[in-house]
């Protein structure tokens, strides 16, 4: 027969098959009296449903297609009549990204699971595929499956169906979970994860047409460099997709896969390819999504507060690593290098400028600023210049922003001043000092064109350009 069933954000009607069983008790092929060739099999009571064959129906705003079971258990029982389970099979959804006319949508299809319908608004869990078509900036989205939950109502759920517990911890939302997804530039993995991609429906007219999806990465994957040279893993963060890209950040620690470096701290992933700056504060029931992005950033990882360990020598700031023909460049903000041994730290170089290279043999460091001496009676001012590279050849290199590294042959770790200034037992001197570690232990200083004076008030004895 017919049915027709109207609830809260969901309708639908169309021909039915009803199955009714009020005992306690399954049946297996029942034969019909009039056709021996049909028989039907019925579950154990208290059951009631009827099955509709493509059934369409609205869901959501929008109009879909599906196998249906409408199974209203609970008007066999005696229980409150205002509430309906819905089995589904193969049905699809759709939803609109951006302005009505932006052509860009997003699709789930083949779902299957079930709906829980009552007077305050429905609720759903289904599984299935979930896809978006290529953008035009060349990123696209790999998507092996889909687990879709969602609940209008205003209000948390807790459902027992067939002896499950349905639980949906928030309201007015919807959220489609995505395992091992791919986010995809140019042909090019940009990073994987586990993604769940979120509708706030608690002011929605539109339905699953929106402006933009909010996101949620876990066990999120990003590497720079040939053969993940450095890479992340386990990242969490947050995400949005418009119509015109998708904007991604998601921290973890940094897996550095060369010799000699290692890291230390919470480094961040980013990467935008809308076409501007993102700025995101928002709560979909018990989720946040933050994101304050720049425009442009086309896979970076930042680190701030954050360390470089290079045997002793530890360099702590800030950073900004980027690919470059297939190694990782760094460039540095409000950065320390220290250099030291396993005794001691020797020299503090506040860096003003600097970058680093790394390599899969090692790194090279090249910066200026400003040194502090870490022993008692040595002070330094003037600026100098730190050089740290662990691999034998030389290295010269320039970053898009001018930064630039040159570096000799050989391992090397070495900062030196030219008409520089350095105080030694409370003498003072200017010329060219360089201190570089030559031994495991300690630190050789080469002193050039050198000038000072014996005294404090008067100047017992003075050498001009000496060298020593």
């Amino acid at each position: 027969g017919d049915i027709d069933i109207s609830a809260s954000d969901l309708y639908f009607k169309g021909s039915s098959e009803l199955k009714l069983n009020t005992t306690e008790r399954g049946f297996e092929k029942i034969v019909n009296p009039e056709d021996s060739q049909l028989t039907y099999d019925l579950p154990k009571g208290p059951f009631f449903s009827t099955s509709l064959t493509d059934a369409s129906f609205t869901l959501l705003g929008s109009t879909v297609t599906a196998d249906v079971d409408v199974i209203l258990n609970s008007a066999v029982t005696g229980e409150s009549v205002n509430k309906v389970e819905i089995g589904v099979k193969g049905m699809n959804l759709s939803g609109g990204l951006g302005a009505v006319n932006s052509g860009v949508s997003y699709h789930l299809e083949n779902l299957s699971g079930y709906l829980f319908a009552d007077d305050e608004g429905v609720a759903g869990r289904l599984s299935g595929e979930m896809s978006f078509p290529k953008f035009s900036n060349g990123i696209e989205f790999s998507l092996p499956n889909a687990s879709v939950d969602f609940n209008t109502s205003n209000s948390p759920l807790d459902h027992i169906f067939e002896s499950k517990s349905y639980r949906f911890n928030e309201s007015n939302f919807f959220r489609s979970t995505v395992n091992e997804g791919k986010l995809i530039k140019d042909n090019v993995e940009v990073f994987s994860g586990d993604l769940a991609f979120y509708v706030d429906l608690s002011n929605d007219v539109s339905g699953l047409d929106v402006d933009k999806l909010f996101g949620k990465v876990s066990n999120a994957k990003l590497s720079l460099g040939d053969n993940n040279l450095v890479a992340m893993d386990t990242g969490n963060g947050s995400f949005i997709v418009e119509s015109n890209g998708l904007a991604a950040d998601f921290s973890a620690s940094l897996i550095i896969n060369s010799d000699d470096v290692y890291s230390r701290g919470v480094f961040s992933a980013k990467v935008n390819y809308t076409d501007s700056a993102v700025e995101i504060n928002k709560r979909i029931g018990d989720t946040l999504f933050v994101l304050n992005l720049e425009k442009d950033l086309d896979k970076i990882i930042e680190g701030s507060s954050t360390k470089l360990l290079v045997g002793s020598q530890k360099i702590e700031g800030d950073f900004v690593l980027e690919e470059v023909d297939g190694l990782v460049g760094v460039s540095m903000r409000d950065v320390n290098v220290v250099v030291g041994d396993s005794t001691s730290d020797y020299i503090n170089l506040k860096v003003k400028k600097g970058a680093a290279l790394i390599d899969p043999e090692g790194i090279a460091i090249d910066a200026i600023g400003d040194a502090e001496i870490l022993l008692t009676n040595l002070s330094a001012s003037g600026e100098y210049r730190v050089k740290i590279k662990t691999f034998e050849r030389q290295i010269a290199q320039q970053f898009l922003d001018q930064s630039t590294i040159f570096i000799r042959a050989g391992p090397v770790t070495e900062v030196y001043g030219t008409n520089a200034a350095l105080t030694v037992a409370g003498q003072y001197m200017t010329g060219n000092f360089n201190f570089s570690k030559v031994e495991e232990i300690g630190m050789d200083l080469t002193l050039d064109n050198v000038n000072f004076s014996l005294g404090n008030e008067n100047s017992y004895a003075s050498i001009q350009n000496g060298s020593g």
